[in-house]
């Protein structure tokens, strides 16, 4: 359970960084 969790929050993680760098990449 704990090793779901974890892997749970890491992909939560990714997916706001991922989103984070596609609006700072993108032109203002």
């Amino acid at each position: 359970e704990i090793a779901r969790e974890s892997l749970l929050i890491a992909a939560e993680i990714c997916v706001y960084t991922n989103d984070r760098i596609v609006l700072e990449s993108l032109p203002e």
